[in-house]
């Protein structure tokens, strides 16, 4: 008793000094010469990112990283996680001391309050020539670019959008100090860009909590240009959060600005839809994604088999074969798809498409035992299940399985039948050498024999391998 005392408190204090820091990020250092100075970026990676090294990723822009980067790279992988944004590598900015006024805001026409600001095209100016070229080098990048920022970050981003709109693709404004410069930036600039602007695309989501003023007065005044002159390519949306305040705004408008920004690539949502409304629901889907983001659509081909599991079970083979196809069209080295698309078209009569479609099946997979079954039995119909009385006979009686249930093997015109307690009489396809395959559950049945007749059976799933004796 005591020694195993012992060794329990040392296993607990083994375990209390295997330790690891949890770890969401990296710390870098960057030489700037526009700006003169070093600036410390914080840098996140994708959960994939070790994983998948052939694949590249957009890049999500961060100001103010040091109040900013723990929650913004939590509702990034959260929202990964569910597919409802893709995943991203997030680069945050980390202010230089003293120097966030200077780099943030841009300059003003009138008497300036504050002697240091009005380096924001500075900034844009670092960001082109510096920090993008040194991600990109670093990392595997898509040319992808977010930008969000909040307060005078949220100012920062109006201002790059107005002035600097090549560099980004899409914008998160949270609260943006829009007061600033007695809202020069809306009264002018803004309406000056919007009604010259030949083509403006990508996204915008701006959000202001319950401020008043000339920080509420810009919001709506920009709201109210962007309803007049934005265009049909430039999404944006402009939400008030009355229930959250200056501090409190930026997670909530995160989650909601990233949503609406990959609202047409949002993978749950047409998951959702392809079940509920079949092929039509996700029509556009690809050239959509393609035409807002320049990235590939995120087909996932296991929800869509789930997808098309549905009707099928349903008896609504029409549109379960609509979705298999959509499978094979996406991903055509799936065999999988191919066999289930075969089935439906076998069940709709079109006999030569499910022999092309078993075909590939068993070109991908040649050991797949159901794709061959359903091959011959398109080629030779019920002929594919006769098997002579006498050797039938060598198979005939009640076999006791090591998992406790029995099974009755027995004959009728000539084709050899399964059944338990639980189920219905199946055929059994002979596959040759005493061996044969159950459809409905996927298994193919060898018997043992001794002296001409089956003293025992071996029965493999997918999911398991039993065995049985011969009562």
């Amino acid at each position: 008793m005591r020694l195993s005392l012992v060794l329990t408190l040392l296993g607990i204090a083994a375990m209390s000094l295997a330790q690891e820091p949890i770890q969401i990020g990296q710390s870098y250092t960057l030489t700037s010469a526009v700006l003169e100075e070093d600036r410390q970026l914080m840098v996140a990676l994708p959960d994939s990112y070790e994983e998948q090294e052939e694949r590249d990723y957009p890049v999500l822009y961060l100001l103010d990283a040091e109040t900013n980067f723990h929650h913004t790279s939590a509702c990034v992988d959260f929202l990964a996680r569910n597919r409802r944004i893709p995943e991203m590598i997030i680069v945050g900015l980390v202010n230089s001391e003293g120097n966030r006024t200077r780099d943030l805001t841009p300059s003003t026409e009138g008497p300036n309050p504050r002697p240091t600001a009005g380096g924001a095209d500075n900034t844009y100016r670092f960001m082109e020539e510096e920090l993008f070229p040194w991600v990109d080098d670093q990392f595997r990048t898509l040319d992808y670019k977010t930008l969000i920022g909040h307060s005078f970050g949220g100012l920062f981003v109006i201002h790059g959008l107005i002035h600097h709109d090549d560099l980004f693709d899409s914008y998160v404004s949270i609260s943006p100090s829009l007061w600033w410069d007695n809202q020069a930036m809306v009264k002018t600039e803004a309406e000056e860009f919007l009604t010259s602007a030949d083509y403006l695309s990508g996204h915008l989501y701006m959000t202001m909590a319950d401020e008043g003023g000339q920080m509420a007065g810009g919001g709506w005044k920009l709201a109210a240009l962007l309803e007049e002159n934005a265009g049909p390519n430039f999404l944006w949306d402009y939400q008030v959060m009355e229930e959250e305040n200056h501090g409190t705004i930026p997670y909530r408008s995160t989650r909601q600005g990233l949503e609406f920004i990959f609202a047409q690539w949002n993978w749950d949502a047409k998951r959702r839809a392809l079940r509920a409304d079949g092929v039509s629901a996700v029509a556009n889907y690809e050239e959509e994604v393609e035409l807002l983001y320049g990235f590939p659509a995120p087909w996932d081909r296991q929800d869509m088999m789930t997808a098309g599991q549905r009707p099928f079970d349903r008896g609504e083979t029409v549109k379960a074969l609509q979705i298999y196809q959509l499978v094979t069209d996406k991903f055509p080295d799936f065999a999988m798809a191919w066999q289930m698309l075969a089935e439906c078209q076998a069940i709709n009569g079109e006999d030569t498409a499910a022999k092309t479609s078993l075909a590939r099946a068993l070109e991908l997979e040649p050991d797949n035992l159901a794709a061959t079954v359903a091959l011959r039995k398109l080629e030779t119909g019920e002929d594919a299940l006769q098997i002579p009385e006498a050797i039938a006979r060598q198979y005939i009686g009640s076999y006791e399985l090591n998992i406790g249930m029995t099974i009755e093997i027995s004959e009728t015109d000539g084709k050899l039948e399964f059944t338990t307690a639980e189920t219905e009489i199946e055929d059994l396809f002979p596959l040759g050498d005493h061996t044969f395959y159950l459809t409905s559950r996927q298994a193919k049945i060898t018997f043992d024999m001794e002296n001409g007749t089956a003293r025992g059976v071996r029965i493999e799933t997918p999911e398991d391998q039993m065995t049985g004796t011969k009562n």
